[in-house]
Formats: structure tokens, sequence, C-alpha cells
């Protein structure tokens, strides 16, 4: 099995809890399935804010996101949630509802109220690559167990350079603030506008409460051609390793059933703020779930990358930043190519 993949990210990895089960006769597995829910029902009663990886004999289940399945190469996977992407935050006060499909639209707001807009394009390839998959490009790698083979890249193109000078441009609009925190409503020199993922809303609906509005990302102008702003999307999955023994095997497809049920899902979402891989769980009607699904629209899978890729990227868009003309960000882009290239040679 190979992995087609596309631009990711790779956050902090959550703290967890490795729970050890042994399993010697077919009967444990009934006692397995029911220690495992009270231990689960328990951990979201205690408040504690993890998801438990479990070992059992010498196999295991590991938590993982979906760039990380190259690391479970060939093991089965069940899927917990699907939350792993951005959309925006806005303050209703200082975005008005009909600048929202409009980039521009909404920097003028932001311009008019003295306000910025936080968008972590340098300090993140994984946000920055929004535009250049508003654009078509794409860098596309596989996996095959053993090392990352590129499938194709032409983020040097002409669409490469319709996405870099929308980033310049947007860098230089003198709203910009690199950041992708809820926390920059609340500094002396506000944000109107933070691009982030699921795990800023409870903060950012903390700090403005009713005034707090979350939707889509916009779309960006150039030539009179409109480009709406992609992003990255992924989940988390419990990835098996295969079992010698039957009833150790049904014991555990049981559990990692109940694990990612609707229920643990609804409590995922309660207790850690992830979002439910089944859209139809009443929870996916609330403002922010909503706003990311229409978002996922959007989306490219979050699927593993060449590790050095995200340092040609990252110097990418922060190369983008300092370029004085058209001509300097054409050669940015091949500067970009070349990286991409030694990358193969060396890798």
């Amino acid at each position: 099995m190979k992995h087609k993949s596309s631009f990711n990210h790779r956050p902090k990895r959550r703290d967890s809890v490795l729970y050890p089960i042994t399993l010697s006769v077919p009967g444990d597995a009934v006692k397995l399935i029911k220690s495992q829910i009270c231990a689960y029902n328990a951990m979201y009663a205690q408040g504690y804010k993890f998801v438990p990886e479990f070992v059992v004999g010498d196999a295991d289940i590991t938590l993982c996101r979906q760039d990380e399945l190259c690391d479970f190469y060939g093991r089965e996977t069940f899927s917990l949630a699907w939350d792993n992407g951005y959309f925006l935050y806005y303050d209703k006060r200082y975005i008005g509802k009909s600048s929202l499909t409009s980039l521009e639209s909404i920097v003028n707001d932001c311009k008019n109220n003295k306000m910025t807009f936080s968008f972590a394009l340098q300090s993140s390839p994984w946000y920055a690559s929004s535009f250049m998959l508003a654009t078509g490009c794409k860098s596309e790698w596989q996996f095959d167990g053993k090392q990352y083979l590129l499938k194709s890249d032409n983020c040097d193109g002409k669409n490469g350079f319709i996405a870099a000078k929308a980033i310049h441009d947007f860098m230089l609009s003198g709203v910009y603030k690199n950041s992708s925190s809820a926390d920059d409503f609340a500094l002396d020199n506000p944000s109107a506008a933070v691009v982030a993922g699921p795990w800023e809303y409870k903060k950012a609906k903390k700090l403005l409460g009713d005034n707090l509005g979350v939707c889509e990302l916009p779309c960006f102008k150039y030539k009179n051609k409109s480009y709406h702003l992609g992003s990255v999307s992924g989940g988390r999955y419990y990835a098996l390793r295969d079992f010698d023994i039957k009833e150790k095997s049904d014991a555990v497809h049981s559990l990692l059933a109940f694990l990612t049920s609707a229920p643990c899902q609804k409590q995922n979402y309660r207790i850690l703020g992830y979002l439910p891989v089944d859209k139809k769980i009443d929870i996916c009607q609330c403002p922010m779930a909503i706003a990311f699904f229409a978002q996922d629209k959007y989306a490219v899978p979050q699927m593993p990358i060449h590790p050095y890729w995200w340092r040609i990227a990252g110097a990418l868009t922060n190369n983008v930043y300092l370029c004085k003309s058209d001509d300097e960000i054409k050669r940015m882009l091949t500067v970009y190519s070349t990286a991409i290239k030694g990358l193969l040679l060396n890798y």
C-alpha cells in the first residue's frame, strides 16, 4: 500500500498515556473491553486531556495523525477524529459580513479599524500553502515504506508566481501579523481576524463571546480572477498492528469500535475539542464545525511529505517577504525548485 501525499503539518504531539494490557486466554476478551470502557469513561470524568494509547501483548494500538501513517506502514487504521485544518476566526465588530468572501476586503476592514490580521505565513508552511493550493499548486509525494518519492511539484510555475505574489502583497499590506493564536484578539494591538484551527475555538469564544464569527477562508484576486484560499485537512487514527491470536484481534477490534463510536466522538469533542469523523453527529452543527467543514471542501488531505520540504517551503515564504519586485519573486521560486531537485539527489 502506498500513501499519496501533499502539503501537511506536524504540530506537537498531545500528551498521551500508555495502558499495558495482557491477554492470555480468549475469555480475557470480555474483561478487556469492559475494563477499558470503564477506564476511558473514568478518564473523561476526571477531566484528563489525553486520549489513551494501548499496548496488547506484543502488538499495539497507537494514536497517530494522518501525516504519520507512514510511520505505521501497513497497519489497519480506525478513524478517531477529523479536525486538523484551519479556517477564519473574526471579530464581528470590525469585519463586515459582506467582506468575508474577499481577502482584500478583510484587509481593508482591518486597516479602517486600525486592527491586524493574524496568519502564520512565515512561521508555518502549513498555513502558507493555503495560497499555493488556491492556485492549483501542489507538491505530491509517495512513501513506499522506505523512502519518499516525488510525484509532482509545480510550485515554481505561473500559478506558483500568482500565489507567491499574493503572499507578498498580503504580508506587506500593513495589517499582517505572523501568528495563528486567538490570544491576538486581546492584545494591545489586537487582530480582527485570525486564521487557525479548531483548537483555538474555546479561547476565541472566551475572549470575544457573541462578537466571535467563524467561516471558511476568503478569496484573493489576481488580474480580476478570484482564487479561494485552500487549506490542509487531516484526522487522527488508531493504528493497529496484526495479531497472531484471533481472540485478541476480535477483542481489540471491539475495543476500537467503541473508542471510535459516536458517543466517544462526542466525548472527544466535549473534552478535547476533536471534531467527529461522522458529520451527522449533532455537534457538527455548531458554528466552528460548520466553518471547518465548509473550508474542508477547498482542502487537500494531510499526508506524509518529505521532512526537509518544510525547510525549503519555509525559506520560500520568508524570501518572498523580502522581495522588491516581481522578478525577485520569480527568482525565489527558481531557488525553491532547485532546492527540491537537490533534495531528491541527496535523499
